[in-house]
């Protein structure tokens, strides 16, 4: 996380508009003005940005400050880093089902009540470890029975790896051992909700390296980037 506090002088526009502001205020949000009632000077603090996005905000706003006549277009490119703010934001936002996907999803799976599943996570990933609980949290409500084979998998239904070699797993993939496995009526309903419940995933055959006893294998890397 990245915090700035950033001095605005805005004395044009407080003259303009002849007014004058005293006291302490405090404001919450991303990037949140508090005035601190010396000389119309405001503290900006701006949390979850890189430094050079906080950068060019400074910038800009002092531009505004100090130029009323290009405040349009100066706005317009505070929209874009506001923009940018947001999508940094969501990248470093941790992956939640909805409730909306939850109950979709659990209407899907529920007439599959009785099916052997496996949840796996990426040993050491916390964001990865809690979204695989939502989901074995779903499979208990649907009735499945979670396998159990790895740290306290029996406790939690999450059972955490350590992948060694290759690329690191990313996302929610799904492990059918087979062509033939995946076209068994549990992995294509789950693949096809998660469709539409727009919920990032992808499918990756495992062959014998494919988890025993089990009928549906689902595996929870870290975060995709993208």
């Amino acid at each position: 996380m990245w915090a700035m506090k950033a001095t605005l002088l805005f004395v044009t526009i407080v003259s303009a508009c002849n007014s004058q502001t005293t006291g302490p205020a405090d404001t919450k949000g991303a990037c949140s003005p508090a005035n601190t009632g010396n000389n119309n000077t405001f503290n900006i603090t701006c949390q979850g940005i890189s430094d050079k996005l906080g950068a060019q905000l400074i910038e800009l706003l002092n531009r505004v400050a100090k130029n009323q006549a290009g405040a349009e277009t100066m706005m317009a490119k505070l929209d874009g880093c506001l923009e940018g703010v947001r999508e940094v934001r969501e990248q470093q936002a941790s992956r939640h089902l909805t409730d909306q996907q939850e109950r979709l999803l659990l209407t899907a799976l529920s007439p599959f009540k009785g099916t052997r599943v496996t949840v796996e996570a990426t040993e050491g990933d916390e964001e990865a470890y809690r979204y695989a609980q939502e989901f074995a949290t779903l499979f208990r409500n649907a009735g499945f029975t979670l396998i159990a084979f790895a740290g306290n998998a029996g406790t939690t239904g999450v059972n955490t790896m350590m992948i060694v070699g290759g690329p690191p797993v990313t996302g929610l993939v799904l492990h059918p051992m087979d062509e033939s496995e995946w076209r068994t009526p549990i992995f294509q309903v789950f693949d096809r909700t998660l469709l539409t419940t727009r919920v990032q995933h992808s499918a990756q055959y495992v062959g014998k390296m494919r988890v025993k006893d089990t009928d549906l294998e689902v595996f929870i890397g870290s975060k995709p980037r993208d």
